[in-house]
């Protein structure tokens, strides 16, 4: 489903579960676990081959919330939620 950057809610567990260079590579944002389902953000829809590569890395279901931005808008919002988030879980 198509999403509004002002309906995000990140959870810290998903974002402290999923590794960087993995959200990265595949150009998602995590943003809730919810058991063993991973809600993540994307700029465009997730190729079936890249949902399944999440499945074997992580061992998570995938369910994709697609934003409606370009790629590099993508690529920034996910290194820009890294780094946010990175920010919010140090103790």
């Amino acid at each position: 489903p198509y999403k509004s950057s002002n309906d995000l809610l990140v959870s810290s567990d998903a974002i402290r579960r999923v590794p960087i260079k993995i959200a990265s590579h595949y150009q998602f944002a995590p943003l809730t676990l919810e058991g063993k389902r991973l809600t993540v953000a994307v700029a465009y829809p997730m190729s079936f081959k890249i949902q399944d590569e999440i499945r074997l890395h992580l061992g998570f279901e995938p369910q994709i919330a697609v934003l409606p931005l370009t790629r590099s808008q993508g690529a920034c919002l996910t290194c820009a939620l890294a780094l946010r988030l990175l920010v919010y879980i140090q103790p």
